[in-house]
């Protein structure tokens, strides 16, 4: 048994130190080389669209931030991991949530503006200390790691959806797009609010799963998601003449809603230990 706590307080350590070098030397390297190149991409004629502009300028280094914390709560993760603490790994879960979002997020303006997506580069190794922190040092069996996986795409994409409401707004503002600001200003707290909650929803499948508060969080996240999710990207649609990646969010909430509804579905994928029939 020590042996085996052993093992998985190295992995531990392992996974959290790369993680660090990665959130807070990675992001680093990367904001410095390519934040002027995105900006000076998005500006360069012709224009990348009012889509990018508060996207680039506001919200990477926002974004940014996501990353460099991450990696700082991973240094704590690693100090617990050594000192076999109870909180090592929800702090680790904490600093993944982080990196995967500072990671991912920033692949959506880059292609936009026709700049490589570099920031992936901190996001698929992110993604496989995922599941090597989850299945082998917290013992999260595959189904809800996956499950969780796909609630955290929702935060990711409802967040960049309430990033596109407000850059719409200032576009709106500033003369750059005619229609659409009463649903532009409504939509943009609710994608937060619902990306917020797809956060919480994440850690606690992963931290808190037998709780059954997790599966109500996640319903209202999948609710608000659909109601201000869809809109934006009808509008954005309409606006643009082609599927709008906007509904990707809300598209998504649709399954997780019908999962987060029907108790025993919920049982038998996020439940680690008990068996539920579906009925």
């Amino acid at each position: 048994m020590n042996f085996e706590m052993n093992r998985k307080n190295s992995l531990g350590i392992l996974l959290s130190v790369i993680g660090a070098i990665l959130g807070i030397i990675g992001t680093w390297i990367l904001f410095v080389l390519y934040y002027e190149p995105y900006q000076t991409a998005m500006l360069a004629p012709p224009p990348a669209g009012v889509g990018t502009d508060a996207i680039i300028i506001i919200f990477l280094p926002f974004i940014a931030d996501f990353g460099i914390i991450g990696g700082v709560l991973y240094i704590i993760s690693a100090l617990g991991f050594w000192s076999d603490s109870e909180w090592a790994f929800p702090t680790a879960v904490v600093a993944n949530i982080f990196a995967l979002l500072s990671g991912f997020w920033p692949f959506i303006p880059a292609i936009t503006v026709g700049q490589p997506p570099v920031f992936l580069a901190i996001f698929f190794p992110n993604l496989l200390i995922y599941f090597l922190l989850m299945v082998y040092v917290g013992d999260t069996t595959w189904i809800r790691t996956l499950i969780a996986l796909t609630v955290g795409i929702a935060f990711v994409m409802s967040f960049m959806n309430g990033v596109a409401s407000t850059n719409r707004i200032l576009g709106v503002i500033a003369g750059k797009i005619a229609s659409g600001g009463p649903i532009y200003v409504l939509s943009q707290r609710i994608n937060w609010l619902a990306s917020l909650g797809y956060a919480v929803t994440t850690a606690g499948i992963l931290l808190f799963h037998k709780k059954e508060w997790v599966r109500f969080v996640g319903l209202g996240a999948a609710v608000l998601e659909i109601i201000g999710g869809m809109p934006l990207a009808i509008l954005n649609t309409i606006d643009k003449g082609e599927i709008s990646m906007f509904f990707f969010a809300p598209v998504l909430s649709l399954p997780l809603l019908v999962i987060f509804l029907w108790p025993n579905l919920w049982q038998r994928l996020v439940y680690s230990s008990e068996k539920a029939t579906i009925t």
